[in-house]
């Protein structure tokens, strides 16, 4: 009886080992679809929706989409730190983000914070959602 319950236990610790490896791997393939990627305009009605054209044409502020880091303006980049695939066409990017700014005394301004926003891509245009408020936000003056 002992034997048994020792193969057993042996069975289901090789199954969890299996399992953890398998969702570590999925975890691990999740990436931005070609299509996401590059220079991408804002809708001035909504804000949060973006049309591809190039950069230097946008009227508004403008997102750049890369595998690993996007840029919005006015000079944050984001560089992502957890990638999860929601749907085929849904990604939902854990990123930490920097901006420089000059504040009103003309001295530069790093701000650093952490978010979480959901890109969807759906007939040609690009949705962005911020899922979280920034957070661990943190203001240091250059020198």
């Amino acid at each position: 009886m002992l034997e048994v319950r020792g193969g057993i236990m042996k069975i289901l610790l090789l199954a969890a080992v299996v399992l953890l490896a398998a969702s570590t791997a999925v975890q691990a393939k999740a990436k931005l679809p070609q299509v996401m990627l590059g220079d991408w305009c804002v809708d001035r009605e909504t804000g949060k929706e973006y049309w591809r054209t190039r950069r230097d044409h946008c009227e508004q502020r403008s997102l750049t989409v890369r595998r690993q880091s996007y840029i919005s303006q006015p000079d944050s980049e984001c560089k992502s730190r957890k990638l999860e695939q929601k749907d085929t066409s849904i990604f939902r990017i854990s990123a930490s983000c920097v901006s420089i700014d000059l504040d009103k005394n003309d001295q530069f301004t790093s701000t650093t914070w952490n978010e979480v926003i959901e890109l969807e891509f759906s007939n040609d245009q690009l949705r962005l959602r911020q899922i979280s408020k920034p957070y661990n936000v943190k203001r240091k003056k250059i020198q």
